[in-house]
């Protein structure tokens, strides 16, 4: 896609210096004179203003990185392709259009290069950042059912507006050799949380020592985190702690 101005010329009275002669000039101005093509203003476009020479406005055009593809005694026509207008313009990114090209790369951006929140359990089951106490929560019984979600953290709980889990870091397992599901949702109450993501996690003999990559589409902050474990093994209980990215828009 290409964005295109169009501006017109008219002949026009200058006097020596270069200065447009109007109607309201004395009668000597209109006695001497000379004339030479200037841009009619039009309000839509704002290199047009007090009606530079040819030259002056293909200057201004020009630092727009706009290029001329027109140019005759009536008129002059500059455009500017998309890819300049991307290479050379600042965006919004997360502030600006929702999905747009510059939302889309500065969501990216900040998933790979954003400042890591890690969040355990405060006294009252919550999550609160750099609190190394993890969850426990034990997988549903019978054997390969999910447990009831347990709310990790209130509309509150992170900063910004939007957040994700990047990593889970697990601590303990109850039951060695045993396969466990981790799942994560999002709502404002128990019974109409969505499940955002599912991760298995198996250990022979000890918890895992670094943390676990997790895939977590972004969420609002006013949605909440639950969590649910399964297993095969009825009632065996992970322990965790989450570490989260936050996000402006």
């Amino acid at each position: 896609m290409v964005d295109t101005h169009i501006a017109y010329l008219k002949l026009t009275k200058v006097n020596a210096v270069g200065q447009i002669i109007s109607q309201s000039d004395p009668i000597s101005s209109h006695m001497n004179y000379s004339t030479e093509y200037r841009i009619i203003p039009d309000s839509s476009l704002s290199n047009t203003a007090s009606s530079p020479t040819l030259a002056q406005y293909l200057l201004l055009e020009a630092t727009l990185f706009y290029e001329v593809r027109h140019v005759d005694q009536s008129m002059v026509v500059t455009v500017r392709n998309d890819i300049s207008k991307i290479d050379s313009e600042a965006s919004d990114g997360l502030l600006g259009a929702d999905n747009s090209l510059a939302y889309r790369t500065e969501e990216i951006e900040k998933h790979l290069h954003n400042r890591e929140r890690w969040y355990g359990m405060d006294g009252g089951g919550l999550a609160e950042e750099d609190n190394t106490t993890p969850w426990s929560i034990a997988s549903g019984a019978p054997a390969d059912t999910f447990s009831a979600l347990t709310q990790l953290a209130t509309p509150d709980t992170f900063p910004q507006v939007k957040f994700d889990i990047h990593r889970v870091f697990i601590s303990n397992v109850a039951t060695n050799n045993n396969t466990y599901l981790v799942r994560f949702a999002c709502g404002p109450t128990q019974a109409t949380a969505t499940t955002i993501t599912t991760f298995p996690y198996r250990v022979a003999t000890a918890a895992q020592i670094a943390p676990v990559d997790v895939i977590f589409s972004r969420q609002l902050v006013s949605m909440g985190l639950w969590a649910s474990v399964r297993s095969s093994t009825a009632g065996s209980a992970i322990d965790f702690v989450i570490g989260c990215h936050t996000y402006v828009g």
